[in-house]
């Protein structure tokens, strides 16, 4: 026998060995030697599906490595057609223009939004639904309402500080709330240096991260 094999004794009943052999008869197996050395190796591999296996094997399929660049390729697609039609509706250069603007007060930080929050309701109790001296313009004149309402006349967006939401950010540069959604976007995007996190009321606020 060559050195290369070695032989193996396995003790059986009778019954068994009996009933091995009809299967070995029964199939396409020469030898019950054979059946035994296969039915081996199988539990072998099926116990250790991956010892000493080939690498390459935990890598994806190629079908599924192709469908994901496809899939890749889609989504890169709608992006550029998307892109497209947000120019074509809001302008290049006004979205430009208004990220710009919404980079320039963008909190630096979640601590500024934070703080943003809290005077934005602290303005918010002061002024309250009518303030006294709304009070005290109804008590006047026509004309002495015209002037004290032109003296106190004022925008209410600018006493707010930004809290970093789309609402806010719109509110506060008058601007359309999706055009102000698209603008952070493409911030996001080019950029890379702004961020979002989320309130406990489910609102993103957004902020710059340099």
């Amino acid at each position: 026998m060559s050195d290369e094999y070695e032989m193996l004794t396995v003790r059986i009943s009778k019954e068994k060995k009996k009933r091995w052999k009809d299967y070995v008869e029964e199939s396409n197996q020469p030898t019950l030697s054979q059946l035994v050395r296969i039915a081996t190796e199988r539990e072998i591999a099926r116990e250790n599906p991956l010892e000493k296996g080939d690498p390459k094997s935990k890598e994806p399929a190629p079908e599924v490595t192709n469908k994901l660049e496809q899939i890749s390729h889609k989504l890169q697609s709608v992006d550029r057609r998307l892109s497209a039609i947000e120019s074509e509706r809001y302008g290049d250069e006004d979205l430009t223009t208004l990220a710009t603007e919404i980079y320039r007060i963008l909190p630096n930080s979640i601590a500024e939004i934070q703080s943003a929050i809290a005077q934005n309701e602290d303005t918010s109790s002061v002024s309250g639904p009518q303030s006294s001296g709304e009070y005290m313009i109804e008590a006047m004149g026509d004309d002495s309402q015209e002037t004290a309402s032109a003296s106190q006349s004022h925008d209410p967006s600018e006493n707010l500080a930004c809290t970093g939401s789309i609402a806010n950010i719109a509110a506060m540069l008058d601007a359309d709330e999706e055009a102000v959604q698209l603008a952070v976007k493409r911030l996001q995007s080019t950029t890379h240096s702004v961020s979002s996190t989320e309130s406990e009321a489910g609102t993103t606020q957004y902020y710059k991260n340099n």
